[in-house]
């Protein structure tokens, strides 16, 4: 019998030293949801966000220094975070005219 306890306590030491120690607490508060899939693709992005409010526009269509004043400005008005800003414009300005 003592045997038996002994193994049982020295499996339940070795169980026991196996966690990791972490406990995750439960909280009352909803999560937040980020209403942006961070994700997309570029060229993903530019037409989810372009398109929503305009006929998307050639990329070959405007210079390298026009797109780098229409992507600003139509981000501001789409409320377009900066990171998704940056990727919109690095996409447009690949195919941009000379």
């Amino acid at each position: 019998m003592k045997n038996n306890t002994l193994v049982l306590v020295v499996f339940i030491l070795a169980l026991a030293s196996c966690s990791k120690g972490t406990v995750t607490a439960i909280s009352d508060k909803p999560a937040e949801i980020t209403p942006r899939n961070t994700d997309l693709s570029a060229a993903s992005l530019y037409a989810e966000q372009c398109a929503s409010c305009h006929e998307l526009q050639p990329r070959e269509k405007y210079t390298a220094n026009q797109w780098k004043r229409i992507v600003p400005d139509m981000a501001k008005k789409a409320k377009i975070d900066a990171s998704q800003e940056a990727i919109i414009l690095n996409y447009v300005l690949e195919a941009a005219k000379p």
